[in-house]
């Protein structure tokens, strides 16, 4: 489906709104989406007005969404079989529907808009986001949802529902523009994600900040990777100096960990005192996962168990509420334990009918990004990550051009 020249105004406004929406849509609270259906209306909308003035599909395209029936068929057809089909299941193949066509816009946007354009429309989204979001840590208060913001800043943002999710929402958009050619912005954005991560005390969110502008610096400059390796050395050095004098009882820690995580009950009696409540329910939420998994047959491993399949369920004496469905934050292990390494086959198979080839250093020098969205709940309809692969088949397409035309 070829989109217009970016000098067409009506296309530039639409296409700016869809890409507006993948970043900031989720930004007033609707039950636990956090406005995820009006986000989908508009990404819907755009694609049906789009689909009204352009009739043309392109063969890579037509491919494209031919594999996504097929995918969808197989694994309906498997789950069926073994009657792991109920409402939920419909519901998180509508998530899955969705973000694959958030993937195939975001990439028609990056290449008829081109990367400096909805460089603009990330950055202007970027900062605004980071101006709510700090306004209101400032005032305690979550402007559009009127919540007070809890001690720990963990929930009741308005954007994003979560601060922590916001924290990855912005480490995607900034890395995003870091790709466009505005390296100055990026880094503008990586001081202000730095600081927010601190305000918020998000770790997980800082360690991926500072990893990825580690990576993109290492894979720009020759004089970083060598500060890299004689850091790595150092680091490494007296890392193994000091585990050699703590030997045993890290050993006996990592034993009493994986003795905890195994055992689910004690885990769960843990969980519902509400004790260490946010490690202890992740644990939790990770240790019956891992139980579904040490289940699993050969097919099952191949086409997962179905869609929205997992039931994490426990009391909480503190929040005084029986939990059901509990978010899995562990995006990967959902993907498996729902649609198997398929999931992951159709993903590698989408970059080679689109892009041409596997983007692999990509992928590798975006390795903390991609990793920091196991801190996301229920990631399996995390729009920015979609886009975000979009970006790596763009880039993909992009060099693999270049490198054809200067041979």
């Amino acid at each position: 489906m070829p989109l217009p020249n970016y000098k067409d105004r009506n296309s530039l406004f639409m296409y700016s709104i869809f890409i507006f929406f993948i970043f900031i849509g989720p930004s007033i609270s609707l039950g636990p989406l956090k406005m995820y259906h009006f986000s989908v209306g508009v990404i819907l909308a755009v694609a049906f007005f789009s689909c009204l003035k352009f009739m043309h599909v392109a063969k890579e395209e037509l491919l494209s969404f031919l594999l996504l029936l097929a995918f969808l068929s197989v694994l309906f057809i498997k789950h069926l079989a073994f009657d792991t089909i109920d409402s939920r299941y419909f519901l998180y193949v509508f998530y899955f529907f969705v973000t694959y066509f958030v993937f195939t816009f975001s990439r028609q946007a990056l290449h008829r808009l081109g990367l400096e354009r909805v460089a603009e429309i990330i950055i202007f989204v970027s900062y605004l986001n980071f101006a709510v979001a700090f306004v209101e840590l400032l005032l305690g208060v979550s402007i559009f949802g009127l919540n007070p913001l809890n001690g720990d800043f963990q929930n009741a943002s308005s954007l994003w529902g979560n601060v922590n999710s916001n924290a990855i929402c912005l480490l995607f958009s900034s890395v995003a523009v870091y790709y466009s050619g505005k390296k100055g912005h990026y880094f503008y954005l990586t001081i202000l994600l730095i600081a927010y991560c601190l305000a918020i005390h998000s770790k997980l969110a800082l360690m991926a900040t500072l990893g990825q502008m580690c990576f993109l610096l290492m894979a720009n400059s020759n004089k970083a990777r060598v500060y890299f390796l004689i850091f790595s050395v150092i680091a490494s050095t007296i890392g193994v100096v000091f585990l050699s004098n703590h030997l045993e009882s890290l050993i006996e820690a990592v034993s009493r960990a994986w003795h905890f995580l195994a055992n689910t009950q004690e885990l769960k009696s843990v969980v519902e005192s509400g004790s260490l409540e946010s490690i202890a329910v992740r644990a939790y939420a990770l240790s019956e996962m891992i139980k579904i998994v040490n289940d699993f047959g050969l097919l099952d491993f191949m086409f997962g168990v179905g869609f929205g399949i997992i039931n994490i369920s426990f009391y909480n004496e503190v929040w005084m509420k029986t939990v059901s469905h509990f978010p899995t934050h562990f995006f990967y292990m959902e993907m498996l334990i729902y649609s198997g390494l398929s999931f992951f086959i159709f993903y590698f198979l989408q970059f080679k009918i689109l892009s041409g080839r596997f983007a692999l250093k990509y992928v590798l020098i975006l390795s903390p990004s991609l990793l920091s969205i196991i801190s996301v709940s229920s990631a399996v309809y995390f729009t920015p990550y979609y886009f975000f692969l979009a970006l790596i088949v763009y880039l993909s397409t992009v060099n693999s051009k270049r490198d054809f035309s200067q041979a």
